[in-house]
């Protein structure tokens, strides 16, 4: 997870795919890490404050197939769904 500083959320998005494709292969004790893609894109409107935290959850070790799962293309992320909310 990394926080990106965007006028944009065209800007976040690019600036996103940059930053993990400039990273290698890097070989660990568990595995190998390897860029995949963006699973998430979320907007932060709020300024971030000395002591914000990020949640987020540990997904244990992970296969391939269920990484590829997780990836979604630039229109299946939310920050770029423009249709109008649904009411309740």
């Amino acid at each position: 997870m990394r926080l990106l500083r965007a006028t944009s959320r065209e800007v976040a998005y690019r600036k996103a795919l940059r930053f993990g494709s400039k990273f290698r292969p890097q070989k660990t004790y568990g595995g190998e890490w390897r860029f995949a893609g963006i699973s998430m894109l979320l907007p932060l409107f709020d300024p971030i404050e000395d002591g914000s935290e990020i949640l987020w959850k540990d997904h244990g070790s992970m296969t391939v197939a269920k990484i590829k799962r997780l990836v979604k293309s630039k229109k299946q992320l939310s920050v770029f769904d423009d249709s109008e909310p649904t009411k309740c």
